[in-house]
């Protein structure tokens, strides 16, 4: 089974936390944790496919769809004969 996944950028995300007011250390806590749970994600399926989108937070299909669409390509060619 194919499997796309997506994670946002963490030193986007720090910066912006940083920015809102969180302490340091904990929003590095937070991406950091994020940030390795995004990369488990691979392991659900051999046929994995692992971006992470620069200058996104969450929202990465309204930061950066291009991002998403590129994946979504990736993905079709891959399964494709």
């Amino acid at each position: 089974m194919p499997l796309l996944v997506i994670g946002r950028d963490k030193e986007f995300n720090t910066r912006i936390g940083i920015e809102e007011g969180l302490p340091e250390w904990e929003i590095q806590l937070f991406e950091q944790t994020w940030h390795e749970l995004i990369k488990k994600q691979i392991t659900l399926s051999r046929n994995s496919i692992l971006l992470f989108a620069k200058q996104s937070t969450h929202a990465v299909h309204l930061d950066r769809p291009d991002i998403v669409v590129n994946g979504i390509l990736k993905v079709i060619k891959q399964t494709s004969y």
